[in-house]
């Protein structure tokens, strides 16, 4: 149902939370398109084994592009998901089309649905980052 996507203007801010964080830092996001598929199983996201099926085969862009996925029925508990860099990874083997970063559709600018919170766009920079190559380890 349309009243369950995220409207391009949830998207578009999204996208300005990602530059508002990393443009410091050089890194812009542009918005270059959107597609919304509706089926219950596939937002499970990472708890659906078929879910990477779906990334093969609905991927856009080259290896440089972000594609990120927002799901609504994946665990609540996991905020989202984001592969990280690989270097040596040949852009034309398939397994390249799993890049990207699976999230939960509460985590956008706006978005409530988990614990009673309003969410700001943090979780995606969180994950973008690991797409980066930024990674976070806690310290003894």
């Amino acid at each position: 149902m349309s009243e369950d996507y995220l409207n391009d203007d949830v998207l578009s801010d999204q996208i300005d939370a990602l530059t508002d964080r990393f443009e410091p830092h050089d890194i812009v996001f542009e918005l270059a398109g959107t597609s919304r598929t509706v089926d219950d199983e596939l937002a499970q996201g990472l708890d659906n084994p078929n879910f990477n099926t779906f990334k093969l085969r609905n991927r856009k862009g080259d290896f440089a592009t972000l594609n990120l996925y927002f799901v609504t029925n994946m665990n609540e508990e996991l905020g989202g998901a984001c592969t990280f860099p690989s270097p040596n990874m040949d852009p034309s083997n398939p397994i390249s089309a799993l890049d990207g970063c699976v999230l939960q559709s509460y985590s956008v600018p706006g978005g409530t649905g988990y614990k009673d919170r309003v969410f700001k766009g943090e979780l995606a920079a969180h994950e973008v980052g690991h797409w980066l190559g930024l990674v976070s380890f806690a310290l003894p």
